[in-house]
C-alpha cells in the first residue's frame, strides 16, 4: 500500500499539472466563445476522446495484465488492434460528426482523423510505460500536451489570440501530437513490429471489458449528445461546462487506476486475493475531495464566468458525485480485468446504461438539466454498489 500510495501522488501530482494546463484552455474557450459555440466545441472534443477510447478499448489493460501477471508480450498483436481500430474509429467519427449532429466543416473532421492517430500513438505508449512501470513518463505523455493548451489558454485570455469554433477545436485536437516527445524512448522495443492483423486470440482476451471500458468512459459525451438531440445549444453550453469541470476525477481515477492495475496484476501473479480495501480507502478520499469541490463551485464559477453559467452550479455540484462515484467504480474494474471476469462487468455496464437512458428520459422531462445530472449520479452509485457487493462476496469465498 506504502509503495502504491507514492507511485499515485507522483502520477497524481503530474496528471494535476495537466489539468490545470488543460483547463486553462478549457476555460478561455468558454469566456471568448458564444455559449452555443462552446457548446458545439465542448461536445467536438467530448466526442474526439470518447471515440478515441475505442483504440484503446481494453486492450492496453489486457496488454499490462497478461505481461505483468503471466509473463506473456501481445506487442505485436497490441499494435496490429491500434491500426484497426484507428481505421474504425476513424470512419465512425466522420458518421458520427457529418450525420448526427449534421457537422460538415472539412477543417473540423480532418481535425478530428488527425486528433485520433495522434491519441493513438499515446494510448501504445501509455502501455509501454505503465507495463514498465514508469509512471511519470506515463503522465508526462499527457503534460506535453497539457503545455500546449495552457499557452494557448494564456494566449486567448490576453486576447493576443483570436478564436474561432474551429481554431478553438484544431488547437485541442493538434496538441495531443506533443506526445509524441517520447516516441524516441520507445523505438527499439517497437522496431520489431510486423504488421500481419493476426489480433483475433488478443481481441478474445478484453473484448467484452473494452465495451465496459468505453462505454463508461463515454459517460459524458452520451450525456452531452443525448442534449444535442433533445434540447437547444445554449443548455449543451451549460451542461458542458459543468461536465467538463466536474472531470477533475477522471483525472483521478486516471492516476489511481494507472497504479493499482499493475500492483493487483502483481497480486493475481502471487496468488495473493484482490486488494478491496485499498479501492475503498481511496473511495473514501475522491468523496471527500467532491465535498470540497461542490463547497467552494460558487466562489469558482463567480470568479471566471461573473453570471453567465450560473444555470451550471447545481449541475456541477451533481455531477461532481457521479464523477466520484464513477472513479471508485473504475478503482474496482480493474478486478475484471485481473481475474478475466469481462462477462460480468459487461453485463453491469450495460445495466449502468439502460438505466441512466431511462432516467434520463423521465428526469430530464421533468427536471431539465438538473433531471440529467441527477440520472447520472444515480446510474453511477448503483453501479458502484453492484460492483463493490459482488467482489465483497467472491472474495470471502
Amino acid at each position: 500500500m506504502k509503495q502504491s500510495t507514492k507511485n499515485i501522488s507522483l502520477v497524481s501530482l503530474t496528471n494535476f499539472a495537466n489539468l490545470g494546463l488543460g483547463v486553462l484552455l478549457f476555460l478561455a474557450v468558454a469566456i471568448k466563445l458564444p455559449k452555443e459555440e462552446f457548446g458545439i466545441y465542448s461536445l467536438l472534443t467530448l466526442l474526439l476522446v470518447s471515440t478515441s477510447k475505442i483504440i484503446d478499448f481494453g486492450s492496453n489493460s489486457s496488454f499490462v495484465s497478461e505481461y505483468i501477471g503471466k509473463g506473456k508480450s501481445y506487442l505485436n498483436e497490441l499494435i496490429n488492434f491500434k491500426i484497426v481500430a484507428f481505421i474504425f474509429t476513424s470512419f465512425l467519427g466522420i458518421l458520427i460528426l457529418i450525420f448526427l449532429n449534421e457537422i460538415k466543416n472539412l477543417t473540423i473532421i480532418l481535425s478530428f482523423i488527425a486528433g485520433l492517430l495522434f491519441y493513438g500513438i499515446n494510448y501504445l505508449l501509455f502501455a509501454l510505460f505503465q507495463k514498465d512501470e514508469k509512471f511519470v513518463l506515463a503522465s508526462l505523455l499527457n503534460f506535453f500536451p497539457a503545455v500546449i493548451k495552457g499557452v494557448f489558454g494564456s494566449l486567448i485570455l490576453t486576447n493576443q489570440f483570436v478564436i474561432s469554433l474551429e481554431s478553438a477545436f484544431q488547437i485541442f485536437s493538434m496538441s495531443i501530437a506533443a506526445s509524441c516527445i517520447l516516441l524516441p524512448l520507445k523505438l527499439s522495443e517497437l522496431k520489431n513490429f510486423k504488421l500481419d492483423f493476426k489480433i483475433k486470440k488478443f481481441i478474445s482476451k478484453f473484448f467484452l471489458a473494452g465495451i465496459s471500458q468505453t462505454i463508461n468512459e463515454s459517460w459524458n459525451t452520451i450525456s452531452n449528445q443525448i442534449l444535442r438531440i433533445v434540447s437547444t445549444l445554449s443548455d449543451l453550453g451549460t451542461f458542458s461546462l459543468a461536465s467538463k469541470l466536474s472531470n477533475v476525477f477522471s483525472v483521478v481515477s486516471y492516476s489511481i487506476y494507472t497504479v493499482i492495475l499493475t500492483s493487483n496484476a502483481k497480486r493475481k501473479r502471487d496468488d495473493l486475493s484482490y486488494n478491496l480495501k485499498e479501492s475503498l480507502l481511496l473511495g473514501v478520499f475522491v468523496l471527500i475531495l467532491a465535498s470540497i469541490g461542490s463547497l467552494i463551485s460558487p466562489f469558482f464559477f463567480n470568479l471566471f464566468f461573473g453570471s453567465k453559467f450560473n444555470d451550471s452550479i447545481l449541475i456541477f455540484s451533481i455531477l461532481l458525485f457521479g464523477q466520484a462515484f464513477a472513479s471508485i467504480h473504475k478503482f474496482l474494474d480493474n478486478y475484471f480485468f485481473i481475474e478475466e471476469k469481462s462477462k460480468i462487468l459487461f453485463a453491469f455496464t450495460i445495466g449502468k446504461l439502460i438505466l441512466f437512458v431511462i432516467l434520463s428520459y423521465f428526469l430530464t422531462l421533468n427536471f431539465g438539466l438538473t433531471g440529467l445530472a441527477a440520472a447520472d449520479l444515480i446510474a453511477s452509485i448503483t453501479l458502484t454498489v453492484v460492483t463493490f457487493l459482488y467482489i465483497l462476496n467472491k472474495s470471502q469465498r
